[in-house]
């Protein structure tokens, strides 16, 4: 460094001139790099912490980010924010678009809006339709018995009291199997396939499920089942049809079916 003053030659950085003592002018590219070096080697250390921590500890690191970022939605922090291509200024807040039409439950199809909104087949009602089915049944079993014992007395001229007695209890077993069947299949097979047994039919009523169609007879066979679990606690599961705001007793929530009046 060359002193402006006496023209001596010292070394550079020096305040002043060895010689006359004339203070020098910092240079403005020294005083700027040295103000400059402290500054950049903390905003170094600040943008990447991790690069002093070990490799397994920054990997860890990194995966919580990561993980943090997909539940938030945005980078968790600024060197994040910034390898993901994100602008500093501040996200403006989007109004959602107002739901269209085809989103309102108006618009949904028809069978969705209206299954709860069709009248349905009340308690007293649906009693009535089940003593009908009854008396069906009843009448199919007995045509069922008198046709097997019109069987078993071919050749005979004359039945004795007794001979009828022993028949029916040798029998009795059997007759009480082919009820339970005839049963499960015209339960099953009307409320699957058409929705309405005769009792039903009489009465205006019909089994649905929750898109107004006939329930299939796996589900009508579930439906039966449930006429047991209603029966339980004195038909507390059949009186629920009374309390129920879809009339849905038991046999119906189990089965997923609705009784509606048509």
């Amino acid at each position: 460094m060359k002193c402006p003053q006496c023209g001596f030659v010292s070394f550079n950085g020096l305040a002043q001139c060895k010689k006359c003592g004339v203070p020098f002018k910092e240079p403005a590219a020294t005083a700027f790099n040295e103000r400059e070096a402290p500054k950049q080697s903390q905003e170094e250390y600040s943008a990447d912490p991790a690069a002093t921590l070990p490799p397994h500890w920054s990997e860890t690191i990194q995966s919580i980010k990561k993980e943090l970022e997909e539940i938030e939605g945005a980078p968790v922090d600024k060197q994040s924010h910034m390898m993901n291509g994100y602008s500093e200024e501040p996200q403006k807040c989007h109004t959602p678009p107002a739901p269209s039409e085809t989103h309102t439950p108006a618009s949904a199809p028809l069978f969705e809006r209206n299954i709860v909104l069709t009248p349905k087949g009340g308690f007293l009602l649906r009693l009535l339709a089940y003593l009908i089915d009854t008396i069906v049944l009843m009448i199919i079993i007995l045509l069922l018995i008198v046709s097997a014992m019109m069987a078993l007395k071919r050749g005979t001229v004359m039945w004795h009291q007794a001979d009828i007695i022993e028949i029916m209890s040798v029998y009795m077993p059997a007759f009480m199997i082919a009820a339970l069947l005839i049963e499960i299949f015209y339960f099953t097979y009307c409320h699957g396939v058409t929705g309405q047994t005769v009792g039903k039919w009489v009465c205006g009523l019909r089994v649905v499920n929750k898109n107004a169609e006939p329930l299939g007879l796996g589900r009508a066979f579930v439906r039966w089942l449930g006429y047991w679990v209603s029966s339980l606690f004195f038909g507390l599961g059949f009186m629920w049809i009374i309390f129920s705001k879809q009339k849905q007793g038991w046999h119906d929530k189990i089965a997923g079916s609705y009784v509606i009046r048509v």
